[in-house]
């Protein structure tokens, strides 16, 4: 990206966001079906099972005035980054083989374990705030994490992913616009 002015290259970002985002959103299932697998080897739900993108959950732990507590959460919420990282990735120079290692790297090692992380800490949110179950956690630590998983770390952790995968091109931005 030789002489490519920062402007060209988010103008880049902002023509593939749209594709990126429509094609995310089609393949939601997919995605929370990663997250409805990776949720079923935990020992705090009774059932889970997935319908479209969201994911039903009944936890062990219901109390007596709601014997049939089901939970909903939506993965889509903490993986927001996975187009933008997408995005990012298809903007940038280097051959496509690059590129996309970038992203499936990107997907599969960072970004995945934050949506799961997000869901996980969404369900327990619900369940400590509004149903008051026991928790090692404090009430401060579960709303920590939660702002963290679904505010914080869902756009900040693509653009990372792009500086460290891609660190040529935004070294070698033009100033001139």
């Amino acid at each position: 990206m030789l002489n490519k002015s920062l402007l060209q290259f988010i103008f880049t970002v902002l023509l593939w966001l749209p594709v990126c985002f429509a094609i995310w959103f089609l393949t939601a299932s997919i995605h929370s079906h990663l997250i409805t697998f990776a949720l079923s080897f935990s020992s705090e739900w009774t059932t889970l099972h997935q319908i479209g993108y969201t994911i039903e959950v009944i936890p062990r732990f219901s109390p007596s005035s709601y014997i049939n507590l089901q939970l909903t959460v939506n993965p889509l919420l903490y993986g927001y980054g996975v187009p933008f990282l997408a995005a990012l990735c298809f903007s940038s120079s280097g051959n496509w083989e690059k590129r996309l290692g970038v992203f499936l790297m990107g997907y599969f090692v960072i970004l995945l374990p934050i949506q799961l992380f997000g869901s996980w800490i969404s369900l327990w949110k619900t369940l400590i705030f509004d149903f008051n179950a026991p928790s090692f956690f404090k009430p401060e630590i579960i709303a920590l994490f939660y702002q963290l998983s679904s505010l914080i770390l869902p756009p900040v952790a693509p653009l990372v992913i792009w500086l460290w995968g891609f660190q040529d091109d935004w070294q070698n931005f033009d100033a001139k616009t």
